[in-house]
């Protein structure tokens, strides 16, 4: 099919979010990436849409009635949830009639075919590394293009599918996470396998005398949420906080974030967050994590076992000039140029523009 429209500036630009996992206030770290790029974009003059799925709750109720889709514009701007995002693109594309499409997270492959298949210009944002979840393989396309939130993660897809991929790290706003610290706890978001809730626990465990705050974020399965409430309660220096789109109450308590992740973390956007009120981070060495970390933390092996973990808490609690390096270099590391919200909302308007000009002149 033709591309939609071939438009040759921000006033010609309308811009359709897609994902098929749920949107604010639903919290995840995709979610709030589109999110701060959407209010991003307001302030440049360009108002997005999101599809998104719908929650379990909203979705139940869409398929006792006739609506299969859901308008909400609470958040500031269009947010579209369905019960079927996928099969709800073509009548959001009908009925927005968008210049250029930027498929965010979830069944991206599925999206992306489908946008492409009505004419529209399609960005795919790769966030993650775990290609097997996509809905198929990456593709090359004259209406299809790439970007990827590190060099990480562009690598991976260019090793695994001879795809390109324009760099742009996630955009975090930093009213919404700067604070003026306590630093009276170890912060751990998201306590779920894959992120090191085990490592977290066990450092619990063998730093009693250090308060740990443990912040959830994904839905957690009944039965891992119980084993977690089990080993939690029996730890008097572990506080569990319910899932919030409002961090800087959890920033305020930091005195460091850690990151003890067990698979490849293409970014992961805690660290910007944290970095943005002189939060140092406490890592694993893995994936893109020492994009994100930079000098504004501690990296740790993969393979390192509890007590490497402790010594770098430890030295991150007890050496008062080592800390103050950290915090220092933490902030700085936020404010580089290259991850400013404004340079990052630029760039990925410049890179939405192109695409559509080069899908208008190669339709």
């Amino acid at each position: 099919m033709e591309p939609s429209g071939s438009p040759s500036g921000l006033a010609d630009l309308k811009l359709l979010s897609v994902t098929t996992y749920p949107h604010l206030p639903k919290v995840g770290g995709s979610a709030l990436s589109t999110h701060d790029m959407c209010l991003s974009f307001l302030q440049k003059g360009v108002r997005p849409t999101v599809l998104a799925r719908a929650d379990k709750r909203l979705t139940r109720t869409l398929k006792r009635g006739e609506k299969k889709d859901v308008l909400d514009q609470t958040l500031g701007y269009d947010v579209v949830r369905a019960a079927d995002p996928v099969n709800a693109i073509e009548s959001v594309v009908e009925a927005l009639a968008p210049t250029i499409a930027v498929v965010q997270s979830g069944q991206q492959i599925e999206c992306a075919t489908r946008l492409i298949a009505l004419g529209v210009p399609t960005i795919v944002y790769v966030r993650d590394v775990e290609f097997d979840r996509l809905s198929g393989p990456f593709f090359e396309h004259p209406l299809l293009g790439y970007v990827a939130n590190s060099a990480f993660s562009a690598q991976a897809v260019r090793r695994a599918f001879r795809i390109n991929c324009e760099v742009i790290p996630p955009l975090v706003r930093r009213a919404s996470y700067a604070t003026e610290s306590e630093r009276t706890h170890v912060v751990f978001v998201n306590p779920v396998w894959q992120k090191g809730v085990a490592t977290v626990i066990a450092l619990a465990r063998c730093l009693p005398h250090r308060k740990f705050l443990i912040v959830e974020c994904w839905p957690i399965p009944r039965w891992e949420r119980l084993k977690l409430w089990f080993a939690v309660r029996a730890l008097p220096n572990v506080t569990w906080h319910p899932p919030t789109t409002d961090m800087r109450d959890v920033y305020r308590r930091a005195r460091l974030v850690l990151v003890p992740s067990r698979w490849r973390e293409a970014w992961c956007r805690v660290v910007t967050e944290a970095h943005v009120s002189g939060i140092p981070v406490v890592a694993t060495n893995i994936g893109g994590l020492p994009e994100s970390v930079g000098s504004g933390g501690i990296l740790i092996d993969p393979e390192a076992g509890t007590a490497e973990w402790a010594d770098a808490v430890e030295l991150l609690w007890n050496d008062s000039r080592a800390y103050a390096c950290y915090v220092a270099a933490a902030r700085a590391f936020s404010e580089r140029p290259e991850i400013d919200e404004s340079h990052l909302a630029e760039m990925l308007l410049a890179k939405f523009i192109a695409h559509q000009v080069a899908a208008a002149a190669a339709g």
